[in-house]
């Protein structure tokens, strides 16, 4: 959990991506600690609770656990030792301590807000005491009439968002899978029947044995292992090899199945000419099926734009599938893009280092189950994901991280 940092005073409201609602100035409030959480450390964990830290497991050997008492209510959070203090100081409710006042900011303000929304502190609001999806409307200012989504991606990622909400479903990895894996294309028989090995996969894609592209792709590209359910190539050249430490901007191309057939033979020319460091493809009828089915891999921004700008050309007319929670790059929506997170962000269901769509999907699915297991029927649980998902550097109408992010 982010720790409270506050270099300057006097913070009134924060924006959070284009389109979305503002924090209220909460610095003067009531507050009080949620009771349903206790403090714990990593030794009282049982083994189930242990895994489900995921990626957190060493962060929380050294720091300390905020653990629901009702199992149905949230989830395991890691809270830093600002977040333990500030939640000691609040077991009886009242203003936030002095040395939080003192040093507000506008990120402290969102801080705030974020362990409000996440059920960790309550909110006085009148005569009661509000947390999570019923605090919304008092830790947001009102919001404006809805707008209709900027294009076919953005469309994409409502109408996944709205599907999940009305799913019956409270399990959070679920949720997410759901999610993610919304628009893919059905598997047929027909389908089945043509694409049934790694052979037939390999003639569709031009690589096959006397394939023009064989060339160029040993020329620039090594393959690597495979992957499930990926073909993988990394440049050949090591000043364009990505380590996985540094800033990964993922490309993704994302004509039909069908049309991927036609195409892909000139994807791989523009991307052998580029500054692109890796790229996939679907190695299976599955993979080919996913939105996603051909993501490229680069370490600069403006080199990833220059590519997506080289395919607008060479990808015209090209029926399109379109992948959700990605930033547009091309009005058709054959082109989007994402930015991979830092490898240290993560939440406790994390099992691996989360993609760009992964980490996003991974946050709705949360936030949505939050709102869910709310008595709180306003907002609808998809637009109180959206507005809590702003808060973590998402703009929600371009589905691109915010300036902060970047």
């Amino acid at each position: 959990m982010t720790k409270l940092k506050a270099p300057r005073r006097h913070a009134s409201v924060q924006t959070c991506g284009l389109g979305a609602p503002v924090v209220r100035a909460l610095a003067d409030q009531t507050f009080r600690a949620n009771s349903v959480y206790e403090i714990v450390r990593y030794g009282q964990l049982d083994r189930a609770e242990r895994k489900l830290l995921g990626p957190l497991r060493r962060e929380a050997l050294g720091g300390a656990i905020l653990r629901a008492r009702d199992a149905s209510a949230y989830t395991l959070k890691v809270a830093g030792a600002d977040t333990v203090a500030l939640i000691a100081s609040l077991r009886s409710a009242g203003r936030l301590p002095s040395r939080v006042r003192d040093r507000y900011t506008d990120r402290t303000n969102v801080e705030i807000a974020r362990l409000v929304l996440d059920g960790v502190l309550e909110m006085r609001a009148g005569s009661t005491f509000l947390t999570a999806a019923e605090a919304h409307d008092h830790v947001f200012e009102a919001v404006s009439a809805a707008q209709a989504p900027a294009d076919k991606i953005a469309q994409l990622s409502e109408d996944a968002l709205r599907h999940a909400h009305a799913l019956d479903l409270t399990d959070i990895l679920e949720l997410s899978a759901r999610l993610y894996f919304y628009n893919r294309a059905p598997v047929t028989p027909f389908g089945k029947q043509r694409l049934a090995s790694r052979t037939a996969v390999d003639a569709m894609l031009s690589l096959g044995p006397g394939r023009s592209i064989r060339p160029l792709l040993a020329r620039h590209w090594r393959q690597s292992r495979a992957s499930l359910g990926w073909i993988n190539w990394t440049r050949r050249t090591r000043n364009a090899s990505l380590q996985r430490d540094l800033t990964t901007y993922k490309l993704y191309v994302s004509p039909t199945c069908d049309a991927l057939r036609e195409v892909f033979p000139a994807i791989v020319r523009v991307l052998a000419g580029s500054d692109a460091a890796a790229f996939k493809v679907g190695s299976d009828l599955s993979g080919l099926l996913r939105p996603d089915k051909l993501v490229a891999y680069f370490a600069d921004h403006r080199a990833m734009l220059g590519v997506a700008d080289a395919l607008v050309a060479e990808l015209r007319d090209v029926p399109v599938h379109g992948v959700p929670f990605t930033g547009t790059l091309a009005p058709s929506g054959i082109l989007s893009w994402g930015l991979d997170p830092p490898s240290d962000n993560a939440l406790p269901e994390w099992r691996e280092r989360e993609s760009w769509r992964l980490w996003v999907t991974n946050r709705l699915a949360l936030y949505l189950v939050t709102a869910k297991r709310s008595a709180c029927a306003s907002p609808p649980a998809w637009v109180f994901a959206l507005h809590r998902l702003c808060l973590d550097g998402v703009d929600v109408k371009t589905w691109t991280p915010t300036q902060s992010r970047a």
